[in-house]
C-alpha cells in the first residue's frame, strides 16, 4: 500500500449535514475541513470478507481517535480519470496497477462501529468483536452518476453523536447478486476531523503508522 500526494481532486467537495450556513435564504452545507480517500479495486476473483445473502461483501475498517458528533462516508465506482489522490489520501497496489480499469458495480453501504468483544477459545482469534449497524445507504442524487448514466452511486452521514472513539468500519457489497468489479473511491470524514485517517481492510493494517 501506498500513500500519494499528487493531484488535487475535482469531484465535488465532500460536505457535511452539521454546521450549515444560510445564504439567500437557503441552507448550504460547508465541506468537511479534514477528508480521508481510499482508493482501490475489486476483481470478481477477490476473496470476500463474509456473506451477506447470497452476496459477497467487504470491510475498510477506520479508527476514530476521539468524540465526534459526524461521520460521513461517500463510495465513488469506477474512479473517473480525471480524480487523483490529495495528501493524507491512501492508494493501494491493487489500484495503481487496475486504474485504468473501467469496470464499475452498484455499491450498497453500512455504516457499523465496533461495540464488545468476547473470547472464544475454540478458535485461533482471542477476541471476537461484536458490531452494531448505525446506517445504510444504496442510492445517492448528491454523488456524480456513473458511466451507466444512473446516480448509483452512495453517500451517508450520522450526525446523532457523540460517536465514541473506537473502531468503525464500512461494509460495501453490490446491489443484488451483480458483478462486482471494478476500481472505487471511499471517502472518510468527521465532525470534528480527523488529520491522516487510520484506514484498512483490515483489523491489522490499522496499527501501521501514517
Amino acid at each position: 500500500m501506498v500513500t500519494s500526494c499528487m493531484y488535487a481532486q475535482r469531484l465535488d467537495l465532500f460536505t457535511a449535514e452539521s454546521g450549515k450556513i444560510w445564504h439567500n435564504g437557503v441552507a448550504e452545507r460547508v465541506p468537511y475541513n479534514q477528508t480521508t480517500g481510499y482508493f482501490d479495486f475489486i476483481a470478481t476473483d477477490t476473496q470476500p470478507d463474509t456473506m451477506v445473502d447470497g452476496k459477497p461483501s467487504y470491510f475498510l475498517y477506520f479508527l476514530v481517535p476521539y468524540d465526534v458528533t459526524e461521520i460521513g462516508i461517500r463510495f465513488i465506482t469506477p474512479v473517473p480519470g480525471y480524480v487523483y489522490s490529495e495528501t493524507g489520501d491512501i492508494v493501494t497496489e491493487s489500484f495503481e496497477s487496475n486504474k485504468n480499469n473501467k469496470d464499475f458495480f452498484d455499491p450498497y453501504i453500512e455504516l457499523e462501529q465496533w461495540v464488545d468483544s468476547t473470547y472464544d477459545s475454540t478458535t485461533h482469534y482471542i477476541f471476537i468483536p461484536h458490531w452494531q449497524k448505525i446506517a445504510k445507504n444504496d442510492d445517492s442524487e448528491e454523488v456524480i452518476s456513473q458511466p451507466s448514466g444512473k446516480r448509483s452511486n452512495a453517500l451517508l452521514r450520522v450526525y446523532s453523536g457523540p460517536y465514541p472513539p473506537g473502531v468503525y468500519r464500512m461494509c460495501f457489497s453490490a446491489v443484488k447478486k451483480s458483478i462486482m468489479q471494478g476500481t472505487y473511491l471511499v471517502h472518510l470524514a468527521t465532525i470534528p476531523g480527523i488529520k491522516r485517517m487510520k484506514v484498512g481492510r483490515t483489523l491489522n493494517e490499522l496499527k501501521t503508522e501514517r
